[in-house]
């Protein structure tokens, strides 16, 4: 009788599961990106992040912006820390897609830095971001 219980908690679970996944995948477009990210925040459960993010490619990366890239990123620093192996190495492969997307145009902001900003003020958000995204990747490494 236990172990019956025990087994629909369980599919119970992972029916939920699935569905926050679905919905997330669902919302992965280019118009509907910024809903993702917040609904993948909101259902604040490590393993649909690591399911939704395990499964996208370069190309819906490609979709995610600066200002995007920072709860990303915190949810990366999360499955780095985690104590699951898989986790990590996702993380760890998240990371790299990240550096390799992303790196290059960081490094040019967070180089430029102040000097930017006094030649163009609006500038200020995109190296507020830059930064922060910058804090969160070099978190993320003293993880490793």
């Amino acid at each position: 009788d236990m172990v019956m219980q025990d087994h629909a908690n369980l599919c119970s679970t992972l029916i939920l599961r699935k569905t926050h996944v679905t919905a997330v995948r669902a919302l992965w477009t280019r118009e509907t990106v910024w809903k993702a990210v917040s609904q993948l925040k909101e259902c604040n459960e490590l393993s649909v992040v690591y399911d939704v993010l395990q499964s996208l490619q370069s190309s819906h990366w490609k979709l995610v912006s600066l200002e995007l890239l920072i709860p990303l990123l915190q949810e990366i620093l999360c499955l780095v820390q985690s104590e699951y192996e898989d986790y990590v190495l996702l993380g760890c492969s998240l990371l790299r897609t990240v550096n390799k997307l992303y790196g290059p145009a960081l490094k040019t902001v967070k180089d430029k830095g102040p000097d930017i900003v006094r030649q163009d003020p609006s500038a200020s958000e995109t190296f507020e971001q830059t930064s922060a995204c910058w804090d969160i990747l070099a978190r993320c490494m003293v993880q490793l």
